[in-house]
C-alpha cells in the first residue's frame, strides 16, 4: 500500500527523483509500538487537492502522526525545492508574509519582555524564523539574534534587506551551535514540519541555558472536517497534553499551553479566541509527568462525523 502511496504522490508533486521513506513502527513521542488509523486523507495544497497519505494516532499517548516518514535526505530536498513551490508566492504574498511576521514578533517580544527585565546580552534561537520578523524585532530590543529556516530564497532576501548575519538556509537537525548558550528558544509553525521531532528537542535542550524559556507554536484550533483540517506537509499533530508531554520530556517545566496566548490574522478557525496550540516553559528539573492520553482531537472531530 505504502508503495503505491508513494508512486502516486512522486506522480502529482512531478518529482523527478525517487521518494525514500520508511514506514513508522513506534510512536515518535513515547515509543509505543501499538497505532491504530486516524484518517488515510490528507490535503495537499488550496482547499480542493487531497491525496492519499495515512495518519495514526499512539494508543498510549495520543500523539497523531503521518504513518509514512521521509528518509532525511528527501525531507530536506523537499523543504527546500518542493515545498516553497507548493506555496506559490508571488512578491505581494512575500511582502505580506514579511510584515505580518514583524507584527507577531512585536506581539510576541511584548509577551515574553517581562521575563527578562534588566538582564543583558541575552541571546535568541529561532527554528523555523521564516520572514524573520521576531529576529527583527528582538534585535532591536538589543538581543543577539540567531535563525535557521531551509527556505533558501527566503532567507537571501531577509538577510540582503535587514542586515541579518547569524541567518542560516539549513535544518535545524544539520546546524551545531554552542551547549548552554540560548535564553530563548523559538519553535513557531515548525515542530509540525520537522523530520526528527526527538533529535529537534534534543539540540533544543543542549543549546538552551538553565532557566531559559523555550516558546512552541503548532498547528491551530480545528474547526473542519479531518480531511480539511490534516495537511500533508504537517508530519505530526502535537495537542495540549502532547505538547506538555513533549517539552517535559526534554527538560521543561509548563508556564502556559493554550489556544488563545497569541491571536493572528491567519487561522483556520472561525473563533478568534481561539487560534494556534502555544506553550511556553522553562528550563529546570521538575515532578514526574502525570502522563494521560491526549484525546483533544479525537472529540473534536465527532461533531463532524
Amino acid at each position: 500500500m505504502e508503495k503505491k502511496i508513494i508512486s502516486n504522490l512522486e506522480s502529482i508533486l512531478n518529482i523527478k527523483r525517487k521518494i525514500k521513506y520508511s514506514v513508522i513502527k513506534r510512536c515518535q513521542l513515547c515509543n509505543c509500538k501499538k497505532l491504530v488509523p486516524f484518517t488515510n486523507t490528507s490535503l495537499l495544497k488550496s482547499d480542493k487537492i487531497f491525496i492519499e497519505f495515512p495518519f495514526v494516532q499512539c494508543f498510549k499517548c495520543g500523539l497523531i502522526q503521518q504513518k509514512i516518514k521521509f528518509s532525511n535526505t528527501f525531507h530536506k530536498y523537499y523543504y527546500s525545492k518542493i515545498y516553497p513551490k507548493l506555496l506559490n508566492r508571488t512578491t505581494k504574498t512575500h511582502n505580506e508574509l514579511i510584515i505580518n511576521s514583524y507584527k507577531r514578533g512585536c506581539f510576541l517580544y511584548n509577551k515574553l519582555k517581562k521575563y527578562y527585565l534588566n538582564k543583558k546580552n541575552l541571546k535568541l534561537l529561532d527554528i523555523g524564523c521564516g520572514a524573520a520578523g521576531k529576529l527583527r524585532v528582538f534585535k532591536k530590543n538589543g538581543w543577539d539574534v540567531y535563525g535557521v529556516d531551509p527556505d533558501k530564497n527566503l532567507l537571501n532576501i531577509i538577510k540582503k534587506k535587514y542586515k541579518l548575519k547569524n541567518v542560516y538556509s539549513n535544518n535545524f537537525e544539520d546546524i551545531k551551535f554552542n551547549k548552554k548558550y540560548f535564553d530563548l528558544i523559538i519553535v513557531s509553525g515548525s515542530l509540525e514540519h520537522v523530520n526528527n521531532l526527538n533529535k529537534v528537542m534534543k539540540k533544543i535542550n543542549q543549546y538552551s541555558k538553565e532557566y531559559s524559556l523555550l516558546f512552541l507554536d503548532s498547528k491551530g484550533y480545528p474547526n473542519n472536517i479531518k480531511e480539511k483540517f490534516f495537511n500533508f506537509n504537517h508530519h505530526r499533530l502535537l495537542g495540549p497534553v502532547t505538547m506538555n508531554f513533549l517539552a517535559h520530556k526534554y527538560g521543561f517545566k509548563k508556564i502556559l499551553c493554550n489556544f488563545s496566548f497569541m491571536k493572528v490574522n491567519k487561522t483556520l478557525t472561525k473563533n478568534k479566541s481561539k487560534t494556534n496550540l502555544y506553550y511556553l516553559g522553562i528550563k529546570k528539573k521538575t515532578k514526574d509527568f502525570k502522563f494521560k492520553k491526549e484525546l483533544f482531537y479525537n472529540d473534536y472531530f465527532k461533531k463532524f462525523e
